[in-house]
């Protein structure tokens, strides 16, 4: 079996390419799917929201949309937040982290950014590519 997902990243400006099914899997649940798209597709037709968001999709080779990620940079800080990273279950448990966490240092240097940071449920797979826990908490309020 060949190393690594053998999927190809390739930076989009339409959110609306992404897969719902890809969005459906994200843990937590994203409360309101078409809220998203609709959000996204709205503050994509600025073009200053493409100079600090970045959203990429993992195609396979017949150029089927099998994963995505997406970036926002903060300018003030450098810090690059990965908000979102999905992929067909086909393609879990096969280099996908360490693929996306190469796309993000590449992006990293792109744009300038000191550091990336994410939020996620499953750490220890994420220390298991070299990233690290912050000395920040994600806090949350719930109404």
């Amino acid at each position: 079996m060949k190393k690594g997902t053998g999927l190809r990243y390739t930076p989009v400006n339409d959110a609306a390419l992404l897969p719902r099914y890809l969005i459906e899997q994200i843990k937590p649940a994203v409360p309101d799917i078409d809220r998203l798209y609709n959000v996204l597709k709205a503050a994509s037709s600025s073009e200053s929201f493409w100079s600090i968001n970045f959203i990429g999709v993992f195609a396979d080779h017949e150029h089927i949309i099998k994963g995505f990620m997406w970036f926002t940079l903060n300018p003030i800080t450098r810090v690059l937040h990965c908000h979102m990273l999905s992929v067909d279950k086909e393609y879990q448990n096969r280099g996908i982290l360490s693929e996306a966490k190469n796309i993000g240092k590449k992006l990293m240097r792109e744009v300038g950014a000191a550091k990336l940071t994410l939020a996620t449920r499953s750490p220890k797979a994420f220390e298991r590519v070299g990233l690290k826990r912050s000395e920040m908490t994600v806090m949350e309020l719930e109404e």
